[in-house]
């Protein structure tokens, strides 16, 4: 962000066409949404009558904005968000806002994500000299803030920097020993103990924390609930390991200050002040060109078991050693939450309708093709790199009548680590730096990690839900493609399209038609279509396979299989990819180079698998078996009055939940709590009726996650009785609807 960012944008303008649904637009506009809270969003907004831009606050219920507004009128400091006003509109509640300050630059915690290996030395100072006054200023008022953390500092400007104290929402008089609400990373050890908030002394064991991650120290942390419970220990040991290897360091001692154990030896933020300005003198914060010639710390980063990690498990080392970007700084992925909210849910066992991976195994003559081939020596070595021979020959002669020719096992089949690994293989073979590939959302999301690694740019253009969404039930064919977005995100530079059908976690068939424009515009431009088509066992309506529409387009097409969601065997990783001769050749080679070969008497019973699936009748089977389970466990949606999308493919299907009520002050977990509502509403579901699902957000932009973010996304490739433990669970979500 920069300064630019004071002023309303067209995509500003763009964004306030979708914000402002419903609410009054006589005084402010909403535009970009700038940050998400528990119970409240935070938007870029315009004064309709002097085009000045804010930041304005939407939160429920309205007492939260109102006495937030009562607060930040009391604290009139430098280093405080500065009040401008607290809209309530009487006609139109919704579009009612707290207005603070714009603060162009950002969050602390994005300054630190950036910085590389840590913070500038004058930064670090000025930064905590900073908070520190502000929380003075409180202190003395006998008020503390209760949820200092970096999120909640805001940069006012960067040279000089200078920020401000932000989210004054839960500031408490000293003595109001409230629950738990925050960010658990910056709990004290006393309010671990008492399990309430307790006073000033919070204010200070979190500035501290917060010190930790400007110097590029915070220890790493999975977000466990049994890693949360010891993280304070972990931060006072890792304090106190920092001084055993830096002694006589200022910053060092202030770092031991902030994260004494006990609160009553604690630093207080006057002591805080005035030890930042004993560094300012003794090491230099004033002169920033000497101290950037030096190190921060002495041997701080020469021992491994300090290695500066990201509470999100991303690592940063100095020098050297030092992850590459492709993979430091992601945020903490959807996966990792959901195992994280069934760890700690009280609903145990958690019925799973989540992750999409069969709750029953193969069929008996796959499996016993398996255990076959393990008996067999040349099963159990080495496999040639473009896959058994036996397995290539069985997929060309099963899809051969959807080509209506014959498929070249040797040229136009190559066997993959499933069909992700495919899929990497493919952009491997193909893209290189600059190169762009258009991708549309809502995604699977390793397609964007897989693009990234040859340092492909994605260009997304986004799929519509049915306007109607959240009041009927429509089919999954009503999200839809606007055909002038793609065709004007095509440039000289685009050099291959992404396209999954049928769809995940849509569940959409493209029809024939749409294909036929995708891939027309794709033979006029010289694109290369990667077509997942992982689910084309899985279809409820006629389903068209990319390549089998023109010859022009088969000879762009690169089709992406999987025996995984064929067989009911996710865990064997076995998929291939098809297509001509002149494009598999360079998959192969970049599949050789990624894992050589796949995994062998898996591959033999693949094989097996589809040799036998059309005389064993399983193919026809496997389409009536899930859309029984599909109609099974619809039905509790009808019961709830909840609309989805009727899916025409594949075994997940998207509930609109918007009906669904989200009590106001539901203890949410930070990482939880700032991103889109549909992350919330699957903790809410893990923690309050014990049946996990999916946000789809996870599979958006965030310019595009509002789309989606009334949906969550559920699997029904389970037992029958699991699909019927979980509808009664479900039953559970009336008290919260109406």
């Amino acid at each position: 962000m920069n300064s630019e960012f004071n002023a309303w944008t067209s995509e500003d303008a763009e964004r306030a066409k979708v914000e402002n649904r419903g609410c009054s637009t006589n005084k402010y506009v909403r535009g970009r949404r700038l940050g998400l809270g528990g119970s409240s969003i935070v938007y870029k907004t315009l004064r309709v009558s002097d085009g000045k831009v804010f930041a304005g606050k939407s939160s429920e219920p309205s007492e939260s904005r109102k006495r937030e507004a009562d607060i930040l009128k009391l604290l009139q400091h430098d280093h405080i968000v500065t009040f401008i006003e607290l809209y309530e509109d009487p006609l139109s509640p919704a579009s009612s806002l707290l207005l603070m300050e714009l603060c162009p630059y950002g969050t602390l915690q994005t300054r630190i994500d950036q910085a590389t290996p840590h913070m500038g030395h004058g930064e670090i100072a000025t930064v905590t000299l900073h908070i520190a006054q502000a929380l003075a200023y409180m202190h003395a008022r006998e008020l503390y803030h209760s949820d200092v953390k970096p999120r909640n500092i805001l940069i006012r400007t960067l040279r000089p920097v200078h920020v401000v104290l932000a989210d004054c929402a839960d500031v408490k008089e000293f003595g109001r020993q409230d629950r738990l609400q925050g960010t658990p990373a910056y709990w004290s050890p006393e309010m671990k103990s008492s399990n309430a908030h307790c006073g000033p002394a919070d204010d200070m064991w979190a500035l501290g924390v917060t010190l930790l991650g400007m110097v590029g120290q915070w220890p790493q942390m999975s977000y466990s609930v049994e890693e949360l419970e010891r993280y304070p220990r972990t931060c006072f040991d890792h304090a106190c390991r920092l001084d055993e290897l830096n002694p006589g360091v200022g910053i060092v001692r202030l770092l031991k200050g902030l994260l004494a154990w006990e609160a009553g030896q604690r630093m207080s933020a006057e002591e805080c002040v005035l030890a930042v300005g004993e560094l300012d003198e003794a090491e230099g914060f004033t002169s920033m060109a000497r101290i950037l010639a030096r190190p921060l710390l002495r041997n701080l980063f020469k021992h491994s078991s300090l290695t500066s990690q990201r509470f999100k498990s991303t690592m940063e080392g100095s020098g050297k050693i030092r992850p590459a970007a492709r993979v430091s700084n992601q945020k903490q992925d959807v996966w990792s939450i959901i195992n994280e909210a069934a760890a700690a849910s009280p609903k145990q066992p958690i019925v799973n309708m989540g992750q999409g991976f069969f709750g029953y195994n193969p069929p008996e003559f796959i499996l016993n093709a398996a255990k076959d081939a393990l008996d067999r020596v040349e099963c159990n070595q080495y496999s040639p790199t473009k896959g058994r021979p036996r397995l290539r020959k069985a997929i060309a002669d099963a899809y051969a009548p959807f080509w209506g020719r014959k498929i070249d096992p040797e040229t136009e089949v190559t066997i993959t680590t499933g069909a992700n690994e495919g899929m990497l293989s493919a952009f491997m073979a193909f893209i290189e730096p600059g190169d762009e590939v258009i991708v549309f959302e809502p995604f699977f999301d390793q397609y964007i990690s897989n693009i990234e690694m040859p340092g492909g740019k994605i260009v997304y253009v986004p799929m519509h839900p049915p306007e109607s969404g959240a009041t009927k039930t429509s089919s999954a064919a009503d999200w839809t493609i606007d055909f002038d977005e793609l065709t004007k995100a095509i440039t000289p530079r685009t050099k291959m399209i992404v396209l999954n059908t049928p769809h995940n976690p849509v569940g959409k068939v493209y029809s024939r038609e749409e294909l036929q424009k995708i891939g027309d515009l794709c033979v006029k431009n010289d694109i290369i279509i990667l077509s997942d088509e992982v689910y084309d066992r899985l279809y409820y309506v006629p389903f068209t396979r990319m390549s089998t529409l023109s010859p022009e387009i088969e000879k762009l097409t690169i089709t992406v299989g999987s025996a995984g969601k064929n067989f009911y065997a996710t865990g064997w990783r076995v998929g291939w990819l098809m297509g001509p001769a002149n494009l598999i050749k360079y998959v192969s080679a970049a599949h050789t180079r990624i894992c050589y070969s796949s995994v062998s008497p898996l591959q033999e019973a693949c094989a097996v698998g589809f040799e036998q699936a059309e005389s064993e009748g399983f193919w026809a089977k496997t389409i009536t078996d899930m859309k029984s389970k599909m109609d099974r466990f619809n039905e509790i949606w009808a019961e709830l009055g909840l609309p989805y999308s009727e899916p025409e493919g594949g075994y997940f299907v998207l509930v609109n939940m918007s009906k669904v009520n989200l009590p106001a002050d539901y203890p949410f977990p930070e990482h939880v709590a700032s991103r889109p509502r549909d992350f919330k509403m699957a903790w809410f579901l893990i923690q309050e009726v014990g049946v996990a699902a999916i946000p789809p957000t996870e599979f958006y932009t965030d310019a595009n996650a509002h789309l989606a973010e009334d949906y969550v996304r559920f699997a029904v490739c389970k037992d029958d009785e699991v699909l019927e433990e979980a509808k009664r669970r479900l039953r559970g979500l009336k008290k919260y609807m109406g």
